[in-house]
């Protein structure tokens, strides 16, 4: 499951002439409860802000499982009317120590996390079974979309084969501690 990603200035700039109304474009990590920046679809993509977290009775849903999420009555209507992409630079993970990893592309390009949204502006990034890049640290991931995928997440006829999509590979930042011979823990 996805708890946090960075979104940098850099990447904010290069998508800022596709913003329909202001986009902070400071770099910062983004977490549950804040304001940033989502990519929707309308005759052509724009940007705008929504906050990530819908709210429930149970609390704030941040994330949700791309392989049920069109059978879960809280989600399924959001994610028939109401998709969006969230644009980040890295996702952050919880390894089994909690410990935070962060993941990016090698080359550094974007990001692009499935997700949908409430009427209330309120948005959730999707989650798979996580790839071999990821899963020696977590066992879910953001749903990611490849560049050329995007515009038709936005389409009610093909998006749901998205849902299912084979993900890439990212370089994370893990750190690991050196083995001693006398290490017997």
């Amino acid at each position: 499951m996805c708890n946090s990603y960075l979104i940098d200035h850099q990447m904010l700039l290069s998508l800022s002439k596709y913003a329909r109304d202001h986009v902070e474009s400071s770099t910062r990590i983004v977490k549950p409860g804040d304001l940033a920046p989502v990519i929707l679809f309308d005759e052509s993509f724009y940007i705008t802000s929504k906050k990530w977290g819908l709210p429930s009775v149970n609390g704030v849903h941040i994330n949700a499982r791309s392989e049920s999420v069109l059978q879960k009555v809280t989600f399924k209507d959001h994610i028939k009317k109401r998709r969006c992409i969230i644009p980040a630079r890295r996702f952050y993970e919880y390894d089994p120590h909690h410990q935070q990893v962060g993941f990016n592309y090698h080359n550094e390009r974007l990001i692009y996390m499935a997700g949908f949204y409430d009427e209330d502006d309120h948005f959730i990034i999707m989650t798979t079974a996580a790839n071999a890049s990821v899963s020696p640290f977590h066992d879910r991931m953001p749903l990611i979309l490849e560049a050329k995928d995007l515009r038709f997440y936005f389409d009610d006829d093909y998006y749901e084969r998205l849902l299912k999509k084979k993900q890439p590979d990212f370089d994370n930042d893990a750190f690991y501690r050196q083995l001693s011979l006398f290490d017997d823990e």
